[in-house]
């Protein structure tokens, strides 16, 4: 992952006030010591919320090539909390077709990973596939949480 070590140490640590005027600062004291000893991951994930909250699908499709190319090329396999950065950003930035590759590429799929793409569904005001993506997951064997039910409730509720 030397891409993203090299993309996540060159960037600027600022308090959290400034952090809305730079796309991807991170409001985390010390961040840039911890490069190497697992906090990448954590890098990762925060890189990939912020794209999604600015809805900056060219980064985060950079983000997930370099997650791809670097030398942990397992990295969505082995933590889910990647691949659901990942799959959330590319729901929210509305890349679905992206969001559901990601997903049905994942060796392991939790509740979380599929309320990510359901919500995406939803957000997008695509009531079918998330009710599509609600039956598979639940086919699966995995169970609806809180989450889920509030996504299927407004899904339910946008269908004309």
């Amino acid at each position: 992952m030397k891409s993203i070590q090299h993309f996540c140490g060159s960037m600027e640590v600022q308090p959290r006030s400034m952090a809305r005027q730079s796309p991807f600062a991170l409001p985390v004291d010390g961040f840039r010591n911890n490069i190497g000893n697992g906090s990448e991951y954590f890098a990762i994930v925060a890189l990939l919320k912020d794209c999604s909250k600015k809805k900056n699908l060219q980064k985060g499709t950079q983000l997930h090539e370099d997650i791809v190319k670097g030398k942990d090329e397992s990295l969505l396999q082995k933590n889910p909390y990647v691949a659901c950065a990942l799959i959330n950003m590319y729901a929210k930035c509305g890349n679905l077709q992206e969001a559901r590759q990601v997903l049905e590429e994942l060796a392991f799929r939790c509740v979380v990973s599929w309320n990510s793409l359901i919500s995406g569904y939803v957000q997008h005001w695509q009531s079918r596939q998330a009710i599509d993506c609600f039956e598979q997951m639940q086919n699966e064997g995995l169970f609806p949480d809180t989450v889920t039910f509030l996504c299927m409730m407004k899904s339910c509720g946008s269908i004309r």
